[in-house]
């Protein structure tokens, strides 16, 4: 079937449905030594008729049997491939990331979205350049973000700040984006709980930010801050203090207060 033809076939993802896991990878093992909890990376398929294209702000929604709370999580796969999807996920312990984790292979999982919905539209604000401050887990949104950025012609900047080097993740599909667009990106690795030769040491401060943003107008820079609500609050008074205000300079926001 031509490529025409196949296109015309593809219908969207329904916003409800159950999609059988396929595959498991660890990413990251358990250490209890260190305090390290394990990420894998879940892999979902689905009909070759269903497009699963979305945006980095889009999530899906993992919806957990019995009394629980839909947990919002972002595809890590490429956006328009075929036949499947992948969710990253940190294992936190009695959470929905622990059940799915014991989900077996062939198993259907429901799920909601891609999300936002229309309702609940983001804004999303480019610029020639783009920071991109990851938080831990946040590098799941990161990675996504500036590859995107990337392939549409941007400079990004990808800081990257996790506590330890066996936290860190998407070490060979970070290589590859360096290597397909080296005068466009540039990765600033930080460890807060221990010296890693070539990273910076230490928490996120507005000295250490100073370095990684680019010698560039203020109008002409966008940030994407991603980690947990906490982190990304702590992020973004920095930068504000720098003079950069969440409303004018976020790659995505919301469009309404939630």
């Amino acid at each position: 079937m031509d490529e025409q033809r196949r296109l015309h076939r593809i219908r969207p993802l329904p916003p409800f449905g159950s999609y059988p896991l396929i595959a498991k990878k660890t990413l990251v093992p358990h250490s209890a030594e260190n305090g390290v909890l394990p990420v894998r990376t879940f892999t979902f398929a689905y009909p070759s008729d269903v497009s699963l294209s979305f945006e980095p702000a889009h999530h899906l929604k993992l919806v957990r049997p019995g009394p629980y709370k839909p947990r919002s999580y972002t595809p890590t796969s490429d956006a328009y491939r075929e036949g499947s999807f992948d969710l990253t996920i940190k294992i936190y312990p009695g959470g929905n990331s622990e059940w799915l984790d014991n989900v077996s292979i062939g198993d259907r999982v429901t799920m909601i979205g891609p999300l936002p919905l229309p309702f609940k539209a983001k804004v999303y604000k480019p610029g020639p350049f783009v920071v991109v401050v990851a938080l831990g887990i946040g590098i799941t949104l990161g990675y996504i973000g500036a590859k995107r950025e990337l392939d549409r012609n941007g400079f990004v900047t990808l800081v990257y700040s996790i506590r330890r080097k066996e936290e860190a993740i998407f070490g060979d599909e970070l290589d590859e984006l360096k290597q397909k667009y080296p005068d466009r990106f540039e990765i600033k690795m930080i460890a807060s709980r221990e010296h890693v030769e070539g990273w910076q040491h230490g928490r996120l401060t507005e000295d250490l930010m100073h370095q990684f943003i680019p010698d560039a107008p203020k109008d002409d820079i966008r940030f994407l801050v991603v980690g947990t609500k906490q982190m990304m609050k702590s992020i973004w008074s920095i930068l504000r203090g720098m003079g950069y205000n969440q409303a004018e300079h976020a790659l995505i926001r919301k469009r309404f207060k939630s």
